[in-house]
């Protein structure tokens, strides 16, 4: 199994350049052997342009940085997923990526990082193929926490959210219309501004003619 085929992309580089080095020794050894005096220096000077063209050309540009969370950092939310949750507990870490890009999904990876803390599988992520049913449900959650996004995280068993929210942001704690599934606080890490929140179904009402049913 191969994780990410476009880095194979690397390879073709690699081999392009080799190419591009083999026709520029090439083209110095045909001056060389061939030429003389002004038509030399020509080609020699029309060899080393095009390599600094392309060297212009392709210049990186400046590498953004970010800083990583060292090993030692551990959010509170983040312990608290790993010391109260049940080992098979499934989440979900908002925000989510709308849109396949680079800067959507870097909160995709820091929701990653955090994983190795509390080690607890979620439905964040991302690879170099991402299934249509994982785009999918980015849809069907981007107006989280209406009904449809919570109909969707309870099909996929996700059990809690984790929400990283603005300053003086109001709770999202709410039941759907048709009364099967709670958005219910369990947990407020202030210094990361971030809350948890539990996906339960609601339980049924009890059937009130129950105890006067006679028979099987």
């Amino acid at each position: 199994q191969i994780r990410s085929p476009f880095r194979f992309a690397m390879f073709v580089q690699m081999m392009c350049v080799l190419l591009a080095a083999t026709g520029i020794h090439g083209a110095l050894r045909f001056a060389n052997a061939r030429l003389r005096g002004r038509s030399r220096l020509a080609l020699r000077f029309v060899v080393f342009s095009i390599g600094l063209l392309a060297v212009v050309e392709l210049w990186p540009p400046p590498a953004q940085l970010v800083r990583v969370p060292l090993s030692a950092d551990k959010p509170a939310w983040a312990e608290w997923v790993r010391e109260h949750t049940p080992r098979d507990a499934i989440l979900v870490c908002f925000p989510m990526p709308n849109r396949l890009t680079v800067e959507a999904y870097e909160s995709a990876t820091m929701w990653m990082i955090w994983q190795t803390r509390h080690e607890r599988r979620m439905v964040n992520g991302y690879s170099a193929f991402t299934p249509q049913s994982h785009l999918t449900l980015q849809q069907r959650v981007a107006r989280f926490p209406d009904d449809a996004s919570l109909r969707a995280l309870a099909e996929w068993g996700v059990t809690y959210c984790v929400v990283k929210r603005s300053a003086g942001a109001p709770s999202l704690e709410r039941v759907t219309t048709d009364g099967r599934w709670r958005l219910q606080p369990v947990f407020v890490d202030n210094a990361s501004v971030t809350e948890i929140y539990e996906i339960a179904p609601l339980p049924l009402p009890e059937d009130p003619f129950a105890s006067h049913r006679v028979g099987p």
